[in-house]
């Protein structure tokens, strides 16, 4: 596999995020290669992007499927002092600064969070996050639907789309880093606080669907924990849920 730079998405010398990034035209998965790197003791801010991927993965083994050369596909190891339970907090950072750093690129978007991973623009689908484990590390993967234009059904939308012209891939890949950088500068609390606004469910019933085969469960929003976790009042008490054992749709 060769691996070069690419002008839209060149490193950003000194930055947190970024000062290295490593560009693969085709790869199997961004995370793949960044947990990989990750092992073999790559720095946190360590970046891989692609304009293609063979088998990328979304949250509980789904593939995401992407155009060629279109989107932002990425990958960012970071190595958390945090405990591992508290890890949580950087899906929520990443979820937060991407919406941010579509704001800025479109303020008339309507940008919200579907908790724990998606990131929807008017009602639809444009991209999501998945969090693993590297040995010690902490690998997010996210991807953005930027230029795609056709979708195989009507729940998705991309940036281009929502603006109703192409937009140039590095200028948003900067823009979310920069935006990632200014929300791990944030404090447990006020980052749980900014993540739970982008939620657009309070007040709402919602079903949570254990991925094991559990019965749903129902309740009303009341917020997420500091580490990321729904939190529900379910026939007058409160549960919390998990990110990675459950999904979550309003009834």
């Amino acid at each position: 596999m060769t691996t070069r730079h690419s002008g839209p998405f060149s490193s950003r010398a000194g930055s947190l995020l970024g000062h290295t990034v490593q560009y693969e035209a085709v790869v199997d998965s961004t995370n793949r290669l960044a947990r990989q790197l990750a092992m073999d003791g790559a720095a946190a801010g360590t970046l891989v992007v692609a304009d293609f991927q063979t088998d990328g993965r979304g949250r509980h083994g789904r593939t995401w499927d992407s155009t060629r050369g279109q989107n932002l596909l990425t990958s960012i190891i970071l190595r958390p002092s945090e405990p591992i339970s508290a890890w949580g907090r950087y899906v929520m950072m990443a979820g937060l600064a991407v919406c941010r750093a579509v704001d800025d690129l479109n303020p008339a978007a309507h940008v919200v969070l579907k908790w724990p991973n998606d990131i929807l623009v008017d009602g639809r689908k444009c991209g999501g996050i998945l969090m693993e484990h590297a040995h010690g590390a902490l690998v997010l993967g996210l991807g953005l639907n930027v230029n795609q234009t056709e979708f195989p059904d009507d729940n998705r939308i991309s940036l281009a789309l929502v603006l109703g012209r192409p937009v140039d891939r590095g200028r948003v890949f900067d823009a979310v880093l920069r935006q990632m950088e200014a929300c791990l500068t944030l404090d447990a609390s006020d980052l749980a606080t900014a993540y739970a606004a982008r939620l657009p469910h309070a007040g709402r019933p919602i079903t949570i669907r254990s991925m094991e085969g559990r019965p749903p469960v129902t309740g009303t929003f009341l917020g997420v924990t500091l580490e990321g976790a729904l939190r529900l009042r379910v026939e007058g008490r409160e549960e919390t849920f998990h990110a990675g054992d459950v999904t979550m749709a309003a009834s």
